[in-house]
């Protein structure tokens, strides 16, 4: 029995020492009766460190509330065969770590001592488990943060395609709560999703959302591996490229907008480098991408713009405002051209500049045609005070011619005053051409042109023909004309008249002694309707601009006084004007000019009416010969606002054989008329008069005598024209100034249409 005693002494022994958990025995007077080695070794504490449970309490737990409940466990003593479990304690080692014990406490008799009890307390470090739990829990939070907080969708589908967790980004795309989802077959949402359960997935294709509107996503996953927690089935990434598509499809179209726009796009960096240039500034300035990348745009610079310019432009700019206005600048082959457009900084993020923008249009061609339209409305301006001038001048020139034929019929032909009136009036036809010149400006360039149908080609031949004959033959001339079916509508003489001033004016351009070589060439244009386009060419000196800008205004020449006129261009301006023509010019000093004339065409059609229009002054069958021109003292009625043409017309017609009652009140000359309108034969009338203008005098004559023959003359066919003329009843309409010669026939042959 002791053998047996002994041997099971030692066997707990052996468990007491050997168990991997902490062993206590405490008897009914809390007095520790064993302390195992694994207590020991982990608590620091032999047993010689205490004697009683309160000892080691004190200790281990150094937090009183906690080691009071602990001795409360034990001062109680529970009935025998009584187990308290799971108490966690705190406790605190000899080297100061701190672990977590749970204690499992039963409560057995002494078997040293009769009707007592011992408490045998089993205690399990729980510190290790805990902190591993710990981890896990804290890695567990750390994924599910991670997963919920993804800018991408995550769906985890079991075996069967069931959703089994989806994150909150994947919510938001599918526009679901998440009650909704979780058991939902996947394959509701994406019809591919069902294939990550076989193999890896990659593609974008199209996700259905609970509302049926549709996004863009691209899905990625795979398979899980199941051997390890048996769920298995697919893990997948959704990535909604909606935004993204929608960005990119904005991008590609203003893409597209910038490399189909009508005006150049330049954009640089921050150091004004080049960095990206669409086609249009490729077709403005002729620089390709490979030539301007990296480069600065003072590349484009004329020279025309100083530096003071530049300067302030790039203070607007790198100052953060936008800055707008008009470049002049140089394309790749050297010519100028204008541009007007806006530079404008481009941000970044964080509001720092990294580079500029310039958008700019071509406005070379509106330049040019907002000169010419300045051009024309000066020179119509100026026209207009041309022929008010002109006018005035006819008037006053008239009365010259007039007398100076009445002095020169009385003067000796041998004499020396005859020669002298014989130099007044060589003098005074020449001023009446220079007042044609002046009328036909004011007129737009009509008067004396015709209207046509003209053939060109003819035209300039026979234009050629009298340049050759007056251009010294160290000066080439080169014609090259298109045969064509067109006709414009200026006369012969119209063209001749163009051809000539720009012929001479190419050849005052020629140095004296170097000679030149004009060119003349015509070409048929179409495009929306056909035009004759004229070009004449010299090599001369050519013109700077500042010249160039006034060429076309009257009586502005280049040439020493009394070299020219002045009037030859703005003659040929306003008769391109009156026939809906253009006329544009280039010019470089030291290489020559080129004036560019466009005029409408139009396809001529056989006339119903025959007859030649040079016998169309002539009165109808009638010729009068010179022994028909004396007159048979009819009474002619003279009216014009000026008492000195009055007088002279008077005085003419009197020598002449007529009898003549002369007013300068046209109101009081049809009041005279009224009185006994048969005693007049003729009535001879200026058009601008200022109490009643000519023609209105003529409908007043013709209401009192419808049939009395009315010649007219004026000198500003704008006024009145040659149909406007008839429509009022005049029977002829004559220009000023009158020869007396030419005036005395158009009378008689007038006089002689009315007796036969």
């Amino acid at each position: 029995m002791q053998e047996h005693h002994a041997t099971t002494s030692e066997l707990l022994e052996f468990m007491l020492n050997h168990a991997d958990a902490w062993l206590i025995t405490v008897s009914s007077d809390l007095t520790i009766t064993a302390w195992n080695t694994i207590a020991r070794r982990v608590s620091g504490y032999d047993q010689s460190d205490f004697s009683t449970l309160p000892e080691l309490a004190g200790l281990l737990i150094p937090d009183p509330t906690e080691r009071t409940h602990m001795l409360s466990i034990f001062t109680g003593l529970g009935e025998v065969g009584e187990r308290v479990s799971q108490i966690r304690t705190p406790v605190v080692t000899r080297a100061g770590a701190n672990r977590m014990i749970e204690w499992s406490i039963d409560f057995l008799p002494d078997p040293g001592v009769a009707d007592q009890k011992i408490a045998v307390a089993v205690g399990i470090d729980l510190t290790d488990r805990l902190a591993g739990e710990a981890a896990l829990y804290r890695n567990e939070t750390i994924h599910r943060l991670l997963l919920e907080n993804l800018q991408e969708g995550i769906w985890w589908i079991d075996s069967k395609g069931r959703t089994l967790y989806v994150n909150s980004h994947l919510l938001k795309t599918l526009a679901v709560p998440s009650a909704k989802l979780i058991g939902r077959r996947i394959s509701d949402f994406l019809p591919v999703g069902i294939d990550a359960l076989n193999a890896p997935v990659s593609l974008d294709t199209t996700l259905t959302r609970a509302d049926g509107s549709a996004a863009y996503v691209r899905v990625t996953g795979g398979p899980l591996d199941s051997h390890n927690d048996g769920v298995g089935g697919a893990l997948l990434s959704i990535v909604d490229l909606s935004e993204k598509r929608r960005l990119n499809s904005e991008y590609t179209f203003l893409i597209k907008a910038v490399t189909q726009a009508h005006e150049s796009v330049v954009i640089t960096d921050a150091d004004s480098a080049i960095r990206y240039i669409n086609p249009a500034f490729t077709r403005v300035t002729g620089y390709s991408e490979k030539e301007v990348i990296g480069r600065n745009p003072r590349i484009l610079q004329s020279g025309e713009h100083n530096q003071d310019f530049y300067e302030a432009l790039w203070a607007q700019i790198s100052s953060g405002r936008e800055w707008k206005g008009v470049l002049r600048n140089r394309r790749k082959d050297g010519t100028l051209y204008s541009e007007e457009g806006s530079i404008s900084p481009v941000y970044d993020e964080n509001g720092i500049i990294t580079g500029y923008i310039g958008v700019k249009r071509d406005i070379t061609h509106e330049l040019e045609l907002q000169e010419y339209l300045q051009t024309s409305q000066k020179l119509q301006a100026v026209g207009t005070l041309a022929g008010g001038i002109a006018h005035d001048f006819n008037n006053i020139l008239m009365a010259i011619m007039g007398y100076t034929e009445l002095a020169r019929t009385d003067a000796m032909n041998d004499s020396t005053l005859a020669r002298q009136l014989d130099s007044i009036r060589t003098a005074a036809n020449r001023a009446r051409d220079l007042a044609d010149q002046l009328l036909t400006f004011s007129r737009g360039g009509s008067g004396g042109s015709g209207s046509g149908p003209t053939d060109l080609a003819e035209a300039v031949s026979e234009a050629v023909a009298l340049l050759r004959a007056t251009t010294p033959t160290t000066i080439a001339i080169s014609v090259d004309q298109e045969i064509t079916p067109y006709r414009v509508c200026v006369g012969r003489t119209g063209i001749v008249q163009i051809v000539m001033n720009l012929g001479l004016n190419a050849v005052a351009a020629m140095l004296p002694d170097s000679g030149g070589h004009i060119t003349i060439t015509s070409r048929t244009v179409q495009a929306r309707h056909p035009d004759l386009v004229l070009t004449v060419t010299d090599d001369g000196i050519g013109m700077d601009d500042k010249t160039r800008a006034r060429i076309f205004e009257p009586f502005f020449s280049t040439r020493p006084v009394g070299k020219g006129t002045g009037m030859g261009l703005a003659v040929v301006h306003g008769m391109m004007s009156a026939a809906g023509g253009t006329i544009h010019v280039t010019s470089t000093v030291g290489e020559g000019t080129s004036f560019v004339l466009t005029l409408p065409a139009f396809i001529e059609h056989p006339s119903k009416e025959g007859g030649n229009s040079e016998n169309r002054d002539k009165p109808d069958g009638i010729e009068a010969s010179e022994g028909q021109l004396s007159a048979n003292n009819e009474l002619i009625m003279i009216v014009d606002d000026k008492p000195a043409l009055v007088e002279m017309l008077s005085t003419l017609l009197k020598r002449r054989g007529y009898r003549v009652a002369g007013f300068t009140d046209p109101l009081a000359a049809y009041d005279y008329f009224a009185e006994d309108p048969s005693q007049f034969s003729l009535v001879l009338t200026d058009i601008t008069m200022p109490a009643l203008r000519g023609d209105r005098l003529a409908e007043r004559i013709h209401s009192v005598r419808p049939r009395i023959p009315i010649v007219a003359y004026t000198d500003y066919s704008a006024e009145v024209n040659e149909t406007q003329a008839a429509a009022a009843g005049i029977t002829r309409l004559l220009h000023k100034p009158l020869e007396t010669d030419k005036l005395a026939d158009v009378l008689r042959n007038v006089l002689l249409k009315e007796i036969i």
